[in-house]
């Protein structure tokens, strides 16, 4: 772990005060299993944003929870999961957990529901990596690395390269749906910009700035709304609270801050000299095509234009708030939102040219939807109660920084669309969580 602005001793003899010991001597006392855990781990990280193999993160997640399994089980190092016990945010996420399972047994359609229980496995991968967790940065490098692989796919896309056709015109998703994938290179763009914060190593920092600028361009090229918000904005809140709760690195965040404006400036330029405004031009549409379905909603509305996006999200949100108010405690079930959204009414879930949305586009309606306010309660209870657990611990862990720009990147981004539903976002919200369980000192062993 390199040494961060925020603290004033050697990188080794901070993280010792923090360290639970069962977690060291777990992998001194297995190393090679302890090497293969790790490997495994970032796999799992490297594969979460490539959504154009679908399976390759979930062989990967099956991979890492049979190998923590057997390490548990005859590796002799069943120890180390001990400490598990002591982090709140491991009962709040176990407690959401078997509240979403619950929600099945008042389901109308338990098929449906099956399906959309299955993309909440990643809640597995918090105690499958915890024995690993002194070695997060690596898990969150494999991320990023696997972030530059769709980067890289998409500015092929755009180039027109052999093989590379895009599914849109002038939309380039790296065969991905564009929502999990807006999100999942908004999540690496803060990223960065977090590491930029607290790596102090030139060749590393450097490292950062490309691949800060690599997302950037992933965003405009994919030129998913969503995620764009979500990146600026959880930029913003991001450096914000480094400000407010690190104030040796302020200098650092102003430096930073700077970068980051001249970048996209720069970016901005070189586009329209070079390119045209051949990738700028089309986001800048996309933004005020937005901006004008939320100024003209009335008038869609009257003519039932409800597929145009923001529209229809704007009209499923209002009718998720009829389904929450009809049944507020439990919810409609899992697998139970598309009738329910065509009993109340619901032009988005039933309109003539459009599948039925069940999902409702919003990740913290459709739980309260779906599972009830007691389900909303324990998915706000787990996803802040990490967030302040990772607040508590930025002056120790460079990691918790990274993690929190990456949760709140998804917190944002999933007022937009139920990603919450979609596996590798799913596992972005856990990725986002895991500094939050490494104990915080030896009396948590």
């Amino acid at each position: 772990m390199s040494e961060s602005h925020t603290n004033g001793s050697g990188p080794e003899s901070r993280r010792h005060e923090v360290r639970c010991q069962r977690l060291a001597t777990a992998a001194a006392a297995d190393p090679i299993g302890h090497r293969i855990h790790v490997a495994l781990a970032m796999l799992w990280a490297c594969t979460l944003p490539l959504q154009m193999i679908p399976a390759a993160k979930d062989v990967a997640l099956l991979m890492l929870i049979a190998w923590a399994a057997i390490r548990a089980l005859i590796g002799g190092v069943a120890p180390a999961w001990r400490p598990i016990v002591t982090r709140p945010v491991a009962w709040l996420l176990t407690a959401w957990g078997l509240w979403t399972c619950a929600a099945l047994l008042w389901s109308p359609d338990t098929q449906a529901g099956i399906e959309e229980l299955a993309n909440y496995r990643a809640f597995f991968v918090p105690l499958a990596v915890f024995p690993i967790l002194l070695d997060l940065r690596r898990v969150l490098w494999a991320f990023l690395v696997g972030v530059a692989i769709v980067n890289v796919v998409q500015v092929l896309q755009a180039m027109g390269a052999p093989g590379f056709t895009p599914e849109v015109a002038d939309r380039f998703f790296a065969w991905m749906a564009p929502n999990p994938g807006g999100l999942l290179i908004a999540a690496a763009f803060v990223a960065h910009a977090a590491w930029l914060v607290v790596e102090r190593r030139g060749g590393v920092s450097g490292l950062h700035v490309a691949g800060a600028a690599l997302a950037a361009l992933g965003l405009a090229l994919m030129q998913n709304r969503g995620g764009i918000v979500a990146a600026a904005i959880g930029v913003i809140m991001l450096l914000l609270i480094v400000v407010a709760l690190l104030p040796r690195a302020r200098s650092t965040v102003l430096l930073v801050a700077a970068s980051l404006t001249f970048g996209l400036s720069a970016g901005l330029l070189i586009d329209d000299l070079l390119l045209g405004s051949s990738i700028g031009n089309p986001v800048r549409q996309r933004v005020q095509e937005g901006f004008d379905d939320v100024r003209n909603t009335p008038e869609y509305e009257a003519k039932r234009l409800v597929q145009r996006s923001v529209t229809m999200r704007l009209t499923a949100w209002r009718e998720l708030t009829q389904v929450i108010r009809a049944q507020p405690l439990g919810g409609t079930g899992l697998g139970g939102l598309a009738p329910a959204l065509l009993e109340a009414g619901g032009e988005a879930a039933a309109a003539d040219d459009l599948p039925p949305h069940r999902h409702g586009h919003n990740s913290w309606l459709f739980t309260a939807a779906a599972t009830g306010l007691i389900g909303l309660a324990l998915m706000l209870c787990t996803i802040w109660g990490g967030a302040i657990d990772l607040l508590t611990r930025l002056s120790a862990f460079p990691e918790a920084l990274v993690c929190l720009g990456i949760l709140l990147t998804w917190m944002i981004a999933n007022m937009f669309d139920s990603l919450i539903l979609s596996g590798g976002t799913a596992g972005l919200l856990m990725l986002g969580l895991l500094a939050a369980f490494i104990p915080r000192t030896r009396t948590d062993s």
